[in-house]
């Protein structure tokens, strides 16, 4: 069988009008896995990641660790997180008085409250309990098992692939091979830590889980600080 990496991005930008920049935290998580991997003589026959700004910039930060180039990756949009900005507002729009929502409104830096209120907004998206400009969640499902088939695929040619995507699409990504629920997933997407690695085993039938949200270039005491979730 062949080794996936599924890793999700570096920190973003929370605060900032672009979500879709690494923050200089993020640069260095990445940077520091790409490094990681050198030491375990880790390297892939395959990289990929979506089409979002920072899944690149993490990829690069990885590959730049590695002391290798990008060259030849493949973009697998198909593995782009959902729009939460977009299905918080459309969510706001309709659920106006929900207190967590109010909570946001006056504590907009804290991050905390935004993810127990993203936590209700995701679970009411699949439940379709609002109406959003953004994709319905069986497009979201659709898409994402479309790059599970793709890597199935590229395993009869390639021995170690790495793939970095965002927290929600690796948590249905992994949430399907395990056969979790909706809430499940949900809470593996929320507890997801940035760079952190989903190792898993594949063949062109079959995918196990041999690892989940594991951050061993952050491991060390010095370097507790870097972890982040957003």
């Amino acid at each position: 069988m062949s080794e996936l990496f599924l890793i999700r991005h570096g920190q973003a930008s929370f605060d900032a009008d672009d979500y879709d920049q690494l923050s200089p935290l993020g640069e260095r998580q990445s940077v520091l896995l790409g490094e990681y991997f050198a030491a375990q003589q880790l390297h892939f026959d395959l990289l990929a990641c979506g089409s979002l700004r920072r899944h690149r910039q993490t990829l690069n930060g990885i590959c730049r660790g590695l002391g290798q180039t990008m060259e030849g990756y493949s973009e697998q949009p198909g593995i782009d997180e959902y729009d939460f900005r977009t299905l918080t507002r459309d969510y706001a729009a309709q659920f106006a008085d929900d207190p967590l929502w109010l909570a946001v409104q006056q504590q907009p830096r804290d991050k905390n409250v935004y993810y127990r209120l993203l936590r209700r907004v995701l679970i009411a998206w699949q439940g379709e309990r609002f109406a959003t400009r953004a994709e319905s969640y069986q497009q979201f499902v659709d898409r994402v098992a479309a790059v599970t088939a793709w890597a199935q695929q590229q395993s009869q040619q390639h021995r170690r692939i790495a793939i970095v995507g965002s927290g929600g699409s690796l948590a249905l990504f992994i949430g399907a091979v395990l056969g979790l629920g909706v809430e499940q997933i949900v809470d593996l997407n929320l507890q997801t830590k940035n760079t952190a690695l989903h190792r898993c085993y594949l063949n062109r039938d079959t995918i196990k889980l041999a690892s989940w949200n594991h951050t061993p270039h952050l491991d060390p005491i010095e370097r507790h600080e870097l972890v982040s979730y957003g």
